[in-house]
């Protein structure tokens, strides 16, 4: 999120209203990014031979990243605990970590 509120972005892209420059948090793209921890199931495609991930973990993923609104970084409590232990041994410098507890959501097919 960082980079892209860095990025020079075209003058005609920041008169469209929904990317318009609000500092300091807005101009231009503005994505929505979730981020889960988990194990994801994985098999190579038979046809296009690329890998596909499937099963419980990405589909938690998928709804995580599917609540944000651009601009956000969306983590279920997994992430966020990783994240704060790291921190706490030194393996993050602090000033990089800011967290919001945004509340406890259920999303539909997950448990």
């Amino acid at each position: 999120q960082l980079q892209l509120l860095a990025a020079e972005w075209p003058e005609n892209l920041l008169t469209y209203p929904a990317a318009k420059a609000e500092p300091p948090y807005w101009a231009g793209v503005r994505v929505r990014m979730g981020v889960h921890l988990g194990r994801a199931q994985c098999r190579k495609n038979p046809i296009h031979l690329r890998m596909e991930y499937f099963g419980p973990v990405v589909n938690e993923a998928d709804r995580i990243a599917d609540s944000g609104h651009g601009g956000q970084v969306i983590c279920t409590k997994a992430v966020v605990d990783e994240l704060e232990k790291a921190q706490r041994e030194g393996k993050i410098e602090s000033s990089l970590l800011k967290t919001d507890w945004l509340g406890k959501y259920p999303y539909q097919g997950v448990k």
